[in-house]
């Protein structure tokens, strides 16, 4: 297993517990020669908000850490998708960066609904990163990014809600990005899902999903897109995302009870010479702009 690495950022009840989607090394590292792991603080957000990764409560002996299974489930509040756009950071300022991006940077009406939201960010916080508004395809644009090599895993970002949506009137959802993804030129985009988030939410959070493991078995589906350092428009049909798991339940991405769109961009990993799998250190950069269903 790769070690874990905290950032210094401060984590808010909304933090979302995003990092564990850039997964932690396991037995099947042995047959593949690159991957992403580690797991990181996020911050931004707000109270109440649900999403993935962190570390999950644990039940012993009658007690449970973390949550309640008992508490609001994220889909209490749903929404029916009314139109394509999710979000494209034109309210947000361009130049802010880290805890004032996601302190200044909303996003209303999210899929012509009464449902909004913000941004959230993590790191490993190795390579001097960045979270920041960034003049985007359009207007403004969130960008991750370091200037040294990072040596843990990499980064990620997204999108939190205040509700669940259905979006299964649509094929999936498409977005622009840009930037330098140092894992074969690649990154992730995550649809975060009620049926794979825990039932006894992580620590920090107070909604719940409905699946029955912890952040390291419940895991969402994602899709996998190249990035060049042109902005280029990504196509992401539901069709296309891997399965996501509910401990051991294979889930499909069908638009369906979203409630969190998140994007990683992970280094690589390669086996050193007792065979073990270890990051490959280097800088990396991810930009994202005009989000919308299609």
């Amino acid at each position: 297993m790769h070690s874990n690495h905290t950032t210094s950022k401060t984590i808010s009840a909304a933090a979302l517990l995003a990092s564990s989607l850039l997964l932690g090394c396991t037995t099947d590292d042995a047959s593949n020669s690159s991957g992403t792991g580690g797991s990181s603080s996020a911050s931004g957000g707000m109270a109440g908000a649900a999403g993935s990764g962190g570390t999950s409560g644990t039940s012993t002996g009658g007690t449970s850490t973390g949550g309640s299974s008992t508490g609001p489930s994220i889909c209490d509040t749903k929404a029916v998708v009314a139109a394509a756009p999710i979000a494209n950071f034109d309210t947000c300022t361009v130049g802010l960066t880290d805890d004032a991006a996601t302190s200044g940077c909303t996003v209303a009406e999210i899929g012509g609904t009464s449902l909004f939201g913000g941004v959230f960010f993590y790191d490993d916080g190795t390579g001097n990163p960045t979270f920041s508004v960034v003049p985007g395809h359009t207007s403004g644009g969130l960008g991750l990014g370091s200037t040294e090599p990072a040596t843990e895993y990499g980064g990620g970002f997204g999108v939190w809600t205040t509700g669940c949506f259905d979006a299964s009137a649509y094929e999936g959802i498409t977005f622009w990005t840009r930037g330098t993804a140092p894992n074969s030129g690649n990154a992730t985009v995550s649809v975060l899902m009620a049926e794979t988030a825990p039932s006894v939410p992580p620590t920090g959070t107070t909604n719940r999903g409905t699946c029955t493991g912890t952040s390291e078995t419940c895991k969402p589906p994602k899709f996998s897109f190249p990035v060049t350092d042109s902005w280029t428009q990504v196509h992401a049909p539901w069709s296309g995302f891997t399965l996501g798991d509910a401990n051991g339940t294979p889930v499909t991405a069908d638009g369906n009870d979203i409630f969190q769109f998140q994007w990683d961009i992970g280094l690589a990993f390669a086996p050193d010479e007792g065979g073990n799998y270890v990051a490959q250190p280097a800088a990396y950069e991810l930009q994202i702009d005009d989000v919308a269903f299609e």
